[in-house]
């Protein structure tokens, strides 16, 4: 009896051995499929560390025979964008557009410059480069370009990245006699991206 189970139990471990080495030989396969997608992206904002609405006024003087005095240019407003190109784009451009009325003897002008990263290291991708000084009109205008060349790239988020945008309130000296006190005169400015 005893020369049976040691027979049985040598058996069973021959057994083992012999499925372990099987197994041990063997080799398992599988596949699976990976998608990949990039998404189209266009988005633009305007931070600033104050607000990004802003106002522009004369400064009355405080001497008789003194004009009136030209505010400080605004420059704490910062365009931001981030873009993923479609296939066949080559670039998009930002526009900027207004609606209101600049009072008369008065222009108001924007300009936006490099792009820049408070990390001192820019973002990747193809940023547009700085603007040419753009006047805005006396009256509602039609869509101007301020940046183009934008291509896939992204210029950080917040205060001291993207583009720093400066406002400028000046008077026309020619057409100074033309100017009339009021208490507001309202503009709104519209930014947008779009394909070249």
């Amino acid at each position: 009896m005893k020369k049976i189970c040691t027979l049985a139990f040598l058996l069973f471990l021959g057994g083992g051995f012999s499925v372990r080495a099987q197994l041990l030989g063997q080799i398992a396969e599988t596949t699976q499929s990976l998608g990949i997608s990039i998404p189209e992206v266009a988005l633009l904002d305007i931070v600033s560390s104050v607000s990004k609405n802003i106002n522009l006024g004369l400064v009355a003087p405080t001497r008789a025979g003194d004009p009136v005095g030209i505010p400080t240019a605004i420059d704490n407003l910062w365009l931001n964008y981030s873009s993923i190109l479609p296939p066949l784009l080559t670039a998009r451009k930002v526009t900027i557009e207004f609606t209101g009325n600049v009072p008369p003897g008065l222009t108001v002008s924007v300009q936006a410059g490099n792009a820049q990263t408070t990390g001192g290291i820019l973002n990747g991708g193809l940023l547009a480069g700085a603007s040419s000084l753009l006047s805005l009109a006396t009256t509602t205008s039609g869509p101007q370009t301020l940046l183009s060349g934008i291509g896939s790239g992204f210029t950080g988020f917040g205060v001291g990245n993207g583009h720093q945008l400066t406002y400028n309130l000046a008077i026309v000296s020619a057409d100074y006699n033309l100017l009339t006190s009021t208490s507001s005169s309202s503009l709104n400015v519209k930014y947008t991206m779009t394909d070249l």
